[in-house]
């Protein structure tokens, strides 16, 4: 490429260069302090005019670097207005969603994903579990039991019962995964005919592999849950539906 050296310089140009590498400058020392855990998930990110006092810059500039950690689900937006740290698998949520939304991966490979991270998560839950796990897993078995006739909290303690697994597998990064595909999934799998019954039926095989340390049972029955869930009905109008055994 031949520059025209003869063309007028634009001022406006250098500007906008310098203000983006503010605005980045404040998204990164954010960044930072998150994950150095200075900034806790749930924790307040201080205001803008704290930011831009703190660090000599101007307000747009650190609202810009906000927007910007926002947009990467970094930190949330709370009911009053405030920034607060956001969870720390979201920003692989995002990365997720990015790629399905672009048509990089498809929902049915994002499922398969999750199968992946999922049978290696419970084999190493049955080899490393603690007494602190193996009572996590219980707890929300039971709760699933509990809520079963309530969609909202049933599905959320069948959510429990895997990230529990996924802590029980002492592998941050495999945990923090599940999660992670576990949130972009929440929607389809909500959106689905489910058999409650059936569900806590498998979570039992599940959770007496992991009692047993038997590390092939554990995956060979989250692996079974994986395919049940496959094959799971077409999603019903106004959401999931929980169906016990018996009832209809």
């Amino acid at each position: 490429m031949i520059w025209n050296t003869s063309a007028p310089f634009r001022a406006d140009a250098a500007e906008k260069v310098q203000r983006r590498n503010v605005y980045q400058l404040i998204a990164d020392r954010l960044l930072t302090d998150i994950v150095e855990n200075r900034l806790q998930p749930g924790t307040e990110i201080p205001t803008e005019r704290e930011l831009s006092e703190r660090y000599g810059v101007g307000r747009s500039s650190v609202r810009e670097g906000l927007r910007m950690l926002e947009s990467q689900r970094i930190i949330e937006p709370g009911s009053d207005g405030q920034y607060r740290v956001g969870g720390k698998n979201n920003v692989m949520v995002a990365g997720i969603e990015m790629l399905v939304a672009m048509g990089e991966a498809s929902l049915s490979e994002v499922q398969a994903l999750r199968s992946l991270l999922e049978v290696e998560a419970a084999g190493l839950a049955a080899e490393l579990r603690t007494d602190e796990d193996l009572a996590e897993i219980r707890a929300s078995l039971r709760e699933m039991i509990v809520s079963r006739a309530d969609r909202i909290e049933a599905m959320e303690a069948d959510l429990a019962f895997h990230v529990a697994i996924g802590r029980a597998s002492k592998n941050g990064a495999l945990a923090a995964s599940i999660m992670a595909v576990r949130s972009v999934l929440r929607g389809l799998i909500n959106n689905y005919s489910y058999d409650i019954d059936e569900a806590i039926f498998q979570h039992q095989l599940i959770l007496e592999a992991i009692a047993g340390r038997n590390v092939k049972a554990a995956r060979e029955r989250i692996s079974e849950h994986m395919h049940w869930i496959s094959q799971l009905p077409p999603p019903v109008e106004g959401g999931t539906k929980i169906r016990a055994r018996g009832k209809k």
